[in-house]
């Protein structure tokens, strides 16, 4: 029995149908499959992005700056700290046993060269000294009537020579009077200002005791202590610059006048003292002090900022530019003058030692240079 065209045509329809309905099922999973698969990649993908934003991030280069090592000129000097002492310093004693008359000064007072200062029993040795010198006049008229009547024979031998010794004993009497009256002025050595009085009238005061002080404040001195080495470059007479910390960094010129003979043992330094002019009088002794020593120039020297170095336990480095990588070098110093240190070891010319940038630095990090100091 054969089948009519219209059911053939509707068969072939629904096939038709049927077979695209089922692709279009397929095509629906695959996508779905496909979104469920991205959407599982996604969070992996943005770590992975991540990741390799952090490992760029760790390759950046630090930026320094860099200073080339060319030959210079530093001065070579010598800093000490010392104590402002006085030009002279002179302490007056007693030299007898007695009675204070007068004390003529006050502290603090200006006195003059020869001054008196102190009386001690001056009365009572005037007198003394008086009496002395009418002995001595006597024991001469005796001695001159003696020697008359020893040439008529009017006199043994022995008397005229007792008139000898009399007359030489009133002489020294005298004499030693005069030796005592001027012991009883005390007077002043030096022009100067007096530290202290110890003493009041009315004391009575033994053989040794202290009556007065007087510095000479015309002229200071400053006393330093220099290691064995600084010393044998220093010569009397050497100016150098004395800066007083009292009057906010002021700078005097002085003179070396004394250089120790023989080292402290416990520091192995030796006394200096520098000599300076005090025309006003304004300093005073014990005020702090910074010498400086000028020793001549040194030429073609190897000189970094001192800002470039870096203190380690270890000791002193800087850092160098080299192939594009910092790279740490030891260095020993020298001189030092304001921001400048000399370089005696660890360094060569024509290095590019790192001035910015360097305080984190590590040995062979890499580094960008943007530019010289």
């Amino acid at each position: 029995m054969q089948k009519s065209p219209l059911l053939l045509f509707l068969r072939n329809s629904l096939l038709l149908l049927f077979t695209a309905l089922a692709l279009a099922g397929c095509d629906k999973g695959q996508g779905s499959a496909n979104t469920a698969v991205s959407d599982q990649n996604t969070p992996r993908n943005q770590k992975q992005g991540e990741a390799s934003g952090k490992q760029s991030a760790s390759k950046r280069n630090t930026n320094v700056r860099v200073v080339e090592l060319m030959p210079q000129s530093i001065r070579q000097e010598s800093t000490y700290v010392g104590n402002l002492q006085p030009n002279e310093r002179v302490v007056l004693r007693s030299q007898m046993d007695g009675l204070v008359e007068n004390v003529n000064i006050s502290k603090g007072e200006t006195v003059r060269k020869s001054q008196v200062l102190v009386n001690i029993a001056t009365k009572e040795l005037t007198v003394r000294l008086n009496l002395a010198r009418a002995n001595h006049k006597l024991a001469v008229t005796n001695l001159k009537r003696d020697l008359k009547l020893s040439k008529k024979n009017l006199i043994s031998q022995a008397q005229l020579d007792q008139s000898r010794n009399q007359r030489d004993s009133a002489k020294f009497q005298e004499q030693l009077a005069e030796v005592n009256l001027k012991k009883s002025v005390v007077r002043s050595p030096i022009r100067g200002q007096v530290k202290s009085k110890d003493t009041e009238p009315g004391e009575f005061v033994r053989k040794g005791d202290r009556l007065v002080e007087i510095l000479d404040l015309s002229q200071l001195l400053v006393e330093i202590n220099v290691p064995e080495r600084g010393v044998l470059k220093l010569k009397k007479g050497q100016s150098v610059e004395v800066e007083l910390y009292a009057q906010n960094g002021r700078t005097l010129s002085g003179k070396i006048r004394t250089i120790g003979i023989e080292a402290d043992t416990r520091n192995r330094t030796f006394p200096v003292e520098i000599e300076m002019d005090n025309p006003k009088e304004s300093l005073r002794p014990g005020m702090l002090a910074r010498v400086t020593i000028n020793q001549g120039v040194l030429k073609k020297q190897l000189v970094v900022p001192r800002h470039a170095i870096i203190e380690r336990d270890t000791g002193r480095v800087v850092f160098v530019v080299k192939n594009g990588k910092a790279r740490l070098r030891r260095i020993e110093t020298g001189v030092s003058r304001e921001e400048r240190v000399q370089v005696t070891s660890g360094l060569k010319f024509g290095e590019q030692v790192i001035v910015e940038g360097h305080t984190k630095l590590t040995d062979k990090e890499a580094v960008n240079v943007k530019g010289n100091s």
